[in-house]
């Protein structure tokens, strides 16, 4: 009966808060329907200035005689001198309202606008000159409602001065002044916009959110309108209006209302259930008599290294059509509007760091505690996933109900109105939050050849569904007129992930079937209080570290805009150079995050050796891998650019080779983070992340203003490598040391790798051509040769020694779909071990040791019948 009444209340609550969103909703439209329209006397062409008052209407509405007019709006539009002057009587006389739209026709003297304002002392300046950013001047009620930080860079425009007549609402950078307002004015207002409008050259300002509004707002306040609407309640502006915004707010609360009383109902069922008739969650399918090593039953450090070539076969296909797809295909093809690529990483950036707390780092606490009692308390051990699941449903919901309650009701009021759509679409990606389930799952469960077969159809979803229905709903949206094609695109950019997400999650569930799991437990909230405790606990200390990064390149963003004079340069390039580095994320996704639940197993077990030889391998391999993609992309990465994106920028010259450098040394930081949380330390390993991050800020605001573009340069490669070497160093003060064979991890990779890219540069000086189809073709057979060349010279080297080479081997026969390419690479280390010198000279000291602890485990697991 408590629960029923509780459940009441509740429901009588969000009855209330539905019905004054309503009201809310009814009160805005009654206000934006008392005013009043103003009549615009039109002079120029038929451009978006033209388009922008007649989509005003019926607060703009379009005269064809002057004396029916409030306002008069000369758009780059040449007038007789008789007809100036009587256009300037009335102004003068505030009988008449004026925006003037500056061109290359008009004004092309000051006597043009002394025959207008009857002043002729105006400096008058005009051009297609250098791009600079817009800035709001001095106070004015301009600025209230437009957030001009906003705005798009300006090129082609007429600098008037005269600060005595005009006030400079605003200015470019320089303080150039670009929209003005004529003093004294009190009933009807006069402005002169110096962008030209019509010039291609600004083209990205008739896509800009607040442009409509702009103009509207101009003719509004030169009309000496009854009432001029705000941007919010402006009916052409991209935010959502009247029954939407009710319909937005709602869907939030809907779904914050259903997961409650969803989790609350079942939790209820479960009290109200005997315990003899709970659901048993142990794994019901047979096994097999004996083991093999060709299974994934088998412990070992070949799991992890499975899980490497499995993504790495699939990553070095798909790596040049992900990179063309992110720097030429999106940006050149589908979003033609550069400012909706940066608005919409801003929003992801900005969504990201609320993500992260509200996920609360509960998918890394699943695995690393069903790698620790899996063994011992299997049915408890999912409890930890189902957790996951009820915490990211919930969590999901309280984010998508904020965003859309805040996206409706208050961003619309502020400097973020133009990015309200932005957030709706962005935020649908936090709801239900769930979808990565089975990834984490199957890496908790070390089976990785299923885990990077759902991050293999990620990578396929970003190039090819997001492609479609970037494509589809940009077309729809240029069949509505209040979307756009602007803002259809940017829908297509979430919705494209959102399907994606959703792919990912019933693939997963197939294979969770197909072990022979029970999907209707996992689902079954069975945890208890305790579970909860360990899960928040340690999520809330992995939380802290995984917030360095996303709030750092916000912080940074916000430095290098007020540090660094070319910044435009370099924001440009930035998002381009950061895809190349993606490369090295291979390792991150592939490697050390699947070694984090097998160092996790071996420490619950105690064997330390073993631990001891997966992040001696963690290592090893890192350092091979990285120096393979530095090779290769500093050898290959200019010539992607010159033949896929035309002219290499002053600043990619700069910072590719150096960013690639930081990329290569990532592998320190990934590393000694993975092994820390397997040593179940998440909060010293945020404190580490934290330094890092804090000391390439302080360098990047130390070093930019004297060594420009090298002083980021710097600030990244001393971050990266002070993160790497103190994780390192507190990975070895808790009792992990490693062990390796200088020669097999240092010297043959590093002289492999130089010999790779000399070979590569001469390939390229042969056969590159800088042509688009060409330079595809040489990218992919470059990059496909370029793996077995560089093993087999690593093996040639001294590299690799016998047993080095079976454990690959079997690795190779559980890389599932990237076994063609792990094929080829192991043929090509046989081959090269087999004509060395050097083989066998060096060989891992911890590999006997760590092999028979393994098949110790193995069998321990097998027995349980695990």
């Amino acid at each position: 009966m408590r629960n029923r009444r509780s459940m009441n209340r509740l429901a009588l609550f969000f009855i209330g808060a539905l019905l004054v969103l309503s009201l809310t909703a009814s009160i805005a439209s009654a206000q934006i329907a008392a005013t009043g329209a103003v009549g615009v006397y039109y002079v120029g062409t038929e451009d978006a200035v033209a388009y922008a008052i007649a989509s005003a209407a019926p607060y703009l509405v379009l005269v064809d005689r002057p004396e029916l007019a409030q306002v008069y709006l000369l758009n780059n539009s040449p007038l007789a001198a008789d007809r100036l002057r009587t256009i300037g009587r009335q102004v003068q006389r505030e009988e008449v309202g004026l925006v003037v739209f500056c061109g290359d026709l008009f004004p092309t003297d000051t006597a043009e606008l002394r025959s207008l304002f009857g002043v002729s002392t105006f400096g008058l300046a005009s051009g297609a000159n250098a791009s600079t950013h817009v800035v709001a001047g001095e106070v004015d009620p301009l600025q209230e409602e437009i957030a001009w930080s906003s705005a798009p860079e300006i090129y082609a425009r007429t600098v008037i001065s005269n600060p005595n007549l005009l006030l400079p609402s605003v200015t470019t950078q320089a303080g150039a002044p670009l929209v003005q307002r004529v003093r004294g004015q009190e009933q009807f207002q006069a402005f002169l916009v110096g962008s030209w409008m019509d010039d291609a050259s600004n083209a990205a300002w008739i896509n800009w959110p607040y442009f409509d509004y702009f103009i509207y707002r101009l003719v509004a306040e030169a009309g000496n309108a009854p009432q001029v609407l705000s941007y919010a309640n402006y009916p052409g502006s991209p935010v959502p209006h009247g029954n939407a915004r009710l319909l937005f707010a709602g869907g939030g609360m809907l779904a914050l209302l259903l997961s409650v009383g969803l989790i609350f109902g079942t939790r209820r069922a479960l009290y109200l259930r005997p315990d003899d008739s709970l659901p048993h969650l142990y794994l019901k399918r047979t096994r097999p008599s004996g083991v093999t090593s060709s299974t994934w039953d088998v412990v070992g450090f070949h799991r992890p290294l499975a899980g490497l070539l499995s993504l790495l076969g699939i990553s070095l296909v798909l790596f040049v059509p992900y990179l063309i797809y992110q720097t030429y295909f999106l940006p050149q093809q589908l979003v033609l509007w550069p400012q909706v690529l940066k608005n919409w990483e801003l929003v992801t950036g900005w969504l990201l760091v609320s993500g992260i707390i509200f996920d609360l780092g509960s998918g890394t606490a699943a695995v690393y505690y069903f790698a620790d009692q899996h063994f011992y308390a299997p049915a408890k051990s999912f409890h930890y996933f189902q957790f996951y699941l009820w915490w990211q449903l919930v969590s999901g919901a309280v984010q998508l109900f904020l965003i859309t309650g805040l996206t409706s009701y208050l961003f619309p009021q502020t400097a973020l109105a133009h990015l309200s759509y932005y957030f709706l679409a962005r935020a649908l990606l936090q709801f239900p939050g769930c979808l990565r389930l089975f990834q984490f799952f199957f890496r908790a469960s070390q089976r990785f050849d299923y885990e990077q077969f759902l991050t293999a159809w990620l990578m396929l979803g970003v190039v090819f569904i997001q492609a479609v229905t970037v494509f589809l709903l940009r077309r729809w949206g240029g069949q509505h007129s209040q979307l756009g094609e602007v803002l259809g695109s940017m829908l297509g950019l979430g919705l494209g992930l959102y399907l994606t997400e959703w792919l990912v999650f019933f693939s997963g569930m197939l294979l969770y079937k197909v072990q022979g799991y029970s999907l209707r437990n996992l689902f079954w909230p069975t945890f208890e209080r305790t579970i909860t405790k360990h899960m928040l606990s340690f999520g809330a200390r992995l939380t802290l570290g995984t917030l360095a990064a996303p709030v750092g390149y916000l912080i940074q963003r916000q430095l290098l805009a007020t540090l660094l004079p070319n910044s435009n340069a370099v924001a440009d390039v930035w998002l381009v150079l950061l895809n190349f580095t993606f490369a090295y994320e291979i390792l991150s996704q592939g490697f050390y995050r699947e070694l984090m639940p097998a160092m996790t197993e071996a420490y619950a077990h105690h064997y330390e050796t073993l631990a001891r030889y997966y992040a001696s391998g963690g290592v090893r391999y890192g350092i091979w891998f990285s120096l393979f993609i530095l090779a290769t992309l500093s050898a290959l990465g200019d010539r992607f650019w010159l033949g896929i994106l035309g002219e290499l920028p002053a600043a990619a010259t700069e910072l590719l080779l150096p960013l690639l450098v930081w990329g290569a040394l990532q592998w320190l930081a990934w590393s000694a983070e993975e092994s820390l949380i397997a040593q179940g330390r998440p909060g010293l390993r945020s404190w580490i992340m934290w330094s890092g991050q804090a000391l390439r800020l302080a360098l990047i605001a130390f070093l930019t203003p004297q060594w420009g573009l090298a002083g980021i340069s710097a600030a990244y490669l001393l971050g990266a490598l002070l993160q790497g070497l103190l994780g390192w160093y507190a990975v070895r003060r808790h009792g992990l040391r490693i062990h390796l064979s200088l020669w097999q991890t240092v010297v043959a990779p590093g002289g492999a790798a130089l010999i790779s890219y000399n070979l590569l540069q001469l390939l390229g000086e042969f056969y590159w051509q800088p042509e688009p189809q060409p330079t595809l073709i040489f990218l992919m057979a470059a990059l496909l040769l370029a793996l077995p060349v560089y093993s087999w010279l690593t093996a040639f080297l001294g590299g690799w020694d016998d047993d080095g080479l079976a454990e690959l081997r079997r690795a190779v026969w559980l890389s599932g779909l990237g076994f063609p390419m792990s094929w080829l690479l192991y043929q090509a280390l046989s081959l090269g071990a087999r004509f060395s010198p050097l083989h066998n000279i060096f060989a891992a000291e911890l590999r006997s040791p760590a092999e028979e602890e393994a098949q110790a485990l193995t069998i321990r697991q097998t027995a349980r019948g695990e």
